[in-house]
């Protein structure tokens, strides 16, 4: 590597090297503050890294996991949104962790990614989401031409689960289970964010971004147009899909709630010293923190109903009990911003079957001829 000083104070760090596809002499460069060691040591990472992406598809054969991990994800960032890119960086390192990250791409196979994944411990759910990963990585590979083929990925099955339904009728609060759950919630700003979830059908980080302008009580409407994430806490702007992005009627139920839901803010603030454009606020005007409030939740719905449950619990919960009032699943596919119905679907059919048991009771306590 060759480093010169240049007029500015800079230095520029340069390698020279033969461009394998094409067999001419290249250059790449790149300039740093310090001349330090350190700064050697980056700037020459930085321009291996470089040549490494330049001659991707000849040095396939030296590419770790580690190292396609990182493309990748380089690649995907312009593209995804920070929640999207944060669950693949996690289902990634759970990846490498399994698999080895200094793994050859090139000597993976189905037996070995099978036996790895089967003795990790992970669940299934945890496992499937490692296996819909790696396929698409793996894929993006392939299209690259870091890998030469990914057939052998087809004998990789998905791991067994519950149903989509089986697993949606363990995530519901029944009507007494919530009516009984909110009186116990003894810290008044949580309890009134999980009425309002259970109320709106809101996603958590939908209800988090809101502002106090984005509830207007006289058109009744609850405006959502933007999402905070739950890992890095930014507020993106438009929500989670195009048809999120929507308005909400306030019913009466919820309107009564967010009347009281202001009103308990302004008070916060003032006793607190704070001002803050949020609908709902921490005691310090900074926005409410997902992972405390998703624990508070938890150890609440255990403690009190026997079993953990999320704050998604809630939406799911919203749908069942607008279908048993008599919605339509139109109306409620578009209450909850569902692009895809199919959610919405397996809600509907879980409130029916447990309604046909009902009917059912009362048909056998019909007598028609005795």
């Amino acid at each position: 590597m060759y480093t010169e000083l240049l007029p500015s104070g800079k230095y520029r760090h340069q390698i020279t090297f033969t461009e394998e596809r094409t067999g001419k002499k290249k250059k790449v460069s790149v300039t740093t503050d310090k001349n330090t060691e350190k700064a050697r040591r980056e700037a020459e990472k930085t321009l291996n890294s470089r040549i490494r992406t330049i001659d991707g598809a000849v040095a396939a054969s030296d590419l770790t996991l580690d190292r396609l991990c990182e493309m990748f994800l380089e690649a995907r960032r312009p593209f995804w949104r920070t929640a999207t890119l944060r669950r693949y960086e996690f289902s990634l390192k759970a990846i490498r962790n399994t698999l080895g990250g200094d793994s050859l791409v090139t000597k993976l196979t189905a037996h070995y990614v099978q036996q790895q994944f089967n003795r990790s411990g992970r669940n299934t759910t945890t496992l499937n989401e490692m296996l819909r990963s790696f396929k698409t990585l793996m894929t993006w590979a392939y299209k690259n031409d870091y890998v030469p083929s990914v057939e052998w990925l087809n004998k990789l099955d998905r791991y067994p689960e519950p149903s989509v339904r089986e697993k949606n009728a363990e995530k519901y609060l029944e009507r007494d289970e919530l009516t009984a759950l909110l009186p116990e919630l003894k810290i008044d700003l949580n309890r009134y964010v999980i009425a309002f979830l259970a109320l709106s059908g809101l996603r958590v980080g939908e209800a988090l971004a809101l502002t106090k302008a984005d509830v207007d009580l006289d058109a009744r409407m609850i405006h959502v147009t933007k999402t905070r994430d739950a890992v890095t806490g930014i507020v993106q702007d438009g929500a989670k899909t195009y048809a999120s992005n929507r308005d909400v009627y306030i019913q009466d139920e919820l309107y009564g709630l967010c009347r009281d839901i202001l009103k308990y803010m302004r008070k916060m603030s003032l006793a607190c010293g704070f001002r803050s454009d949020l609908f709902f606020s921490d005691f310090d005007g900074r926005p409410l923190q997902y992972d405390r409030l998703n624990k508070y939740f938890r150890e609440n719905t255990e403690h009190v109903l026997g079993r953990r449950l999320t704050l998604h619990s809630l939406r799911h919960t919203h749908a069942s009990l607008m279908f048993e009032g008599g919605a339509s699943l139109d109306a409620v596919s578009l209450r909850l911003g569902h692009s895809d119905s199919r959610i919405t679907k397996e809600i509907y059919l879980h409130v029916t079957e447990r309604l046909r048991e009902q009917y059912n009771q009362t048909f056998d306590a019909i007598k028609i001829l005795s």
